[in-house]
């Protein structure tokens, strides 16, 4: 993992911690941020591309998850773009 990437995710968690979530919840996010840089390569997060991130997805659809927990990668990488690049207003357009 780059440095760049570490920084992002360590930023993230440090934002989530800020809100209150439970060690459980904590987890499931950095382990999300594993599973994202996985899809996408690990390449740059912030200069990911729409068509990474649709193939990323498409990956994690083929896998064996649950829909339950599928749904709580895309929600967990929703929110690591949004407080990432949409300064945690909005979600970027090639996430959402």
């Amino acid at each position: 993992m780059s440095k760049k990437n570490k920084e992002y995710i360590k930023q993230h968690m440090t934002r989530i911690k800020a809100q209150g979530l439970d060690s459980k919840s904590i987890i499931r996010h950095m382990y999300s941020s594993e599973m994202l840089l996985k899809g996408v390569r690990y390449k740059d997060l912030k200069k990911v591309k729409r068509e990474e991130i649709e193939k990323a997805v498409a990956e994690l659809n083929s896998g064996s998850y649950s829909e339950e927990t599928r749904n709580h990668f895309y929600a967990i990488w929703k929110k690591f773009y949004k407080d990432m690049i949409g300064d945690g207003l909005q979600y970027p357009l090639f996430i959402a």
